[in-house]
């Protein structure tokens, strides 16, 4: 299992996100290996990183949670929960350590499925094979799919309660002042018409050498430094409902 320590040395998404930078072709390799092998509806590639540091025995873990008032997709957390769970919960996103994947981050049962791994050897190897030959070990992992994994969710910190929000894209208002990046991309089994890049989709896809097959963006983290008044009482109810649920 990967410990709480191992979770900590992880990098911030900042930091993770400057290492992407430096990789070549190997996105696109990725994308191809998920649709070659008929897994475009089961499993997406993930920029990892940490949300949080974790104590001594806890598991960062994806719930799906009802707000009051909140009706507009889905709102899912992630926080830390007790390792001693662990048969309730499913792997999420998993990493290349030591020479398999392992998995980092969890869902609880109400989120969805998991993926078992396992029943997939081949692609399993060749994953991690072309994550160490594109020299990506430390940046590119593997996420399964889940159902709220179909909208487009945008991920917000509450560092005090070391738990991270997801929300519909929808909830934000267009004038919000928000900066973006990319964490998690499905793929698109169909070839692109034209020349595509397989990971920055925020506005549409932008043009490489070669063709590739397009991804979809799934996920992004969002760092939000002023909220319009009705996304102001949106997020407190949430936060609201984090800290009820904490002191449970």
């Amino acid at each position: 299992m990967f410990a709480a320590l191992d979770y900590n040395t992880l990098p911030t998404v900042d930091l993770a996100n400057i290492k992407a930078q430096t990789i070549g072709n190997t996105p696109n390799a990725l994308c191809d290996l998920i649709d070659d092998h008929n897994l475009t509806d089961r499993l997406a590639i993930r920029l990892f990183h940490k949300h949080f540091d974790l104590e001594e025995n806890e598991l960062a873990v994806f719930q799906s949670i009802n707000v009051d008032d909140v009706a507009l997709g889905p709102v899912v957390t992630l926080s830390p929960l007790s390792a001693s769970n662990i048969t309730e919960y499913i792997g999420k996103h998993f990493l290349f350590n030591g020479d398999t994947l392992v998995a980092y981050e969890w869902i609880a049962n109400n989120v969805g499925d998991g993926v078992d791994l396992s029943k997939y050897p081949e692609f399993t190897s060749a994953f991690i094979e072309t994550l160490v030959a594109g020299n990506a070990t430390e940046i590119f992992g593997l996420a399964t799919i889940s159902d709220y994994d179909k909208v487009l969710l945008s991920e917000f910190e509450i560092p005090h309660l070391r738990t991270t929000v997801m929300v519909s894209e929808c909830l934000l208002s267009p004038d919000a002042d928000t900066s973006v990046i990319d964490t998690n991309w499905i793929v698109n089994s169909k070839m692109a018409i034209t020349n595509a890049h397989c990971r920055k989709t925020t506005n549409g896809h932008s043009a490489v050498s070669a063709h590739c097959r397009r991804a979809t963006q799934s996920g992004v983290h969002s760092q939000v430094s002023k909220f319009e008044k009705d996304q102001e009482k949106l997020f407190q109810l949430i936060i609201n409902h984090v800290f009820d649920t904490a002191r449970k």
